[in-house]
């Protein structure tokens, strides 16, 4: 592994394209898509918000924007990170997924965070495997259905379509419930940049906790 992240997405490149930050703010949303990028990214806010801090959405909102202006992926990302908070604050799943409802305003979104035991179904046509919408429900759905984290990886890998979003965004919920020690031992020794991701994750939780 070089360090060097390739492959970045449609909308992310979309968003880069101009030179500014300004540039890029100024694009108009109207032709966004409610992809799920910002949605895969957005869980070390998770530690922020948990060290004892509310959510705040709007501050998800705006970390959201840098890369999806659709107003659904921002759902997404605020309806995740209230759930991940409660979560690492010790909260059941249930009640967790139940206390971030009030923040959430969209019926797509908050039919999600109503029936997360339903069977994720991938649509036929766009947004399909790219959605926020389905792949936080997948994330849901796998953090509701299973009882450890190596099942809840491998059932919602299993799901197919976009299955290493899928992966990341249900490994962020349910390493919050199972913890460090609930990832498999040779799961954790196999992952490229493990001792850079680990460093970060630690200066992270210095800065919040300062």
């Amino acid at each position: 592994w070089s360090g060097k992240a390739v492959g970045a997405g449609k909308t992310t490149r979309e968003m880069l394209r101009p030179k500014t930050w300004e540039g890029s703010r100024s694009l108009p949303a109207i032709d966004a898509f409610p992809s799920n990028g910002s949605l895969m990214r957005c869980s070390p806010l998770g530690l922020y918000f948990g060290a004892y801090r509310e959510v705040r959405p709007w501050m998800v909102r705006r970390m959201s924007e840098v890369t999806h202006r659709h107003h659904l992926a921002g759902e997404c990302c605020i309806a995740y990170i209230a759930i991940l908070t409660r979560l690492l604050q010790g909260a059941d799943p249930e009640d967790a997924i139940a206390d971030a409802r009030p923040l959430i305003a969209e019926p797509e979104v908050l039919g999600v965070l109503k029936h997360p035991l339903i069977h994720p179904r991938c649509p036929d046509e766009w947004p399909g495997t790219g959605a926020a919408v389905l792949t936080l429900h997948a994330a849901l759905w796998a953090l509701r259905l299973t009882r450890s984290f190596q099942e809840g990886i491998t059932r919602v890998v299993e799901l197919g379509g976009d299955t290493d979003t899928y992966a990341a965004v249900a490994g962020g919920l349910l390493g919050a419930r199972y913890g460090m020690g609930g990832i498999p031992a040779d799961w954790r020794e196999i992952l490229l940049g493990r001792d850079r991701l680990e460093e970060m994750a630690n200066r992270l939780h210095d800065v919040v906790l300062a």
